[in-house]
């Protein structure tokens, strides 16, 4: 009786512990996915901020290297893009 009560919670626990785990990649996933809609909708500050959120999430989990790295590289694209855009910006009203 012992046993199948230990059994019995230990399953329980588990399947808890895979909850979790599974909502805590929910959300970096979910960030991620939503700093590319804004990507692609021109919003790249927007954009910037999701790709920083979701990468405070990967770095909680660590074991998603990939999709760390993913996110640097498009962190520092956006960087440059919000940068030239600025420029461009700043270039054009001085024309006038």
């Amino acid at each position: 009786m012992f046993i199948i009560v230990s059994v019995s919670v230990l399953l329980i626990a588990l399947f808890f512990l895979r909850v979790l785990l599974y909502s805590k990649k929910n959300i970096s996933e979910k960030s991620f996915s939503l700093a590319l809609q804004s990507e692609n909708n021109g919003e790249y500050e927007e954009a910037l901020l999701n790709y920083e959120i979701a990468l405070v999430q990967v770095k909680k989990m660590k074991h998603h290297k990939d999709l760390k790295s993913k996110i640097l590289e498009k962190i520092k694209v956006l960087h440059t893009v919000i940068q030239y855009q600025k420029n461009l910006f700043n270039v054009n009203k001085n024309a006038y």
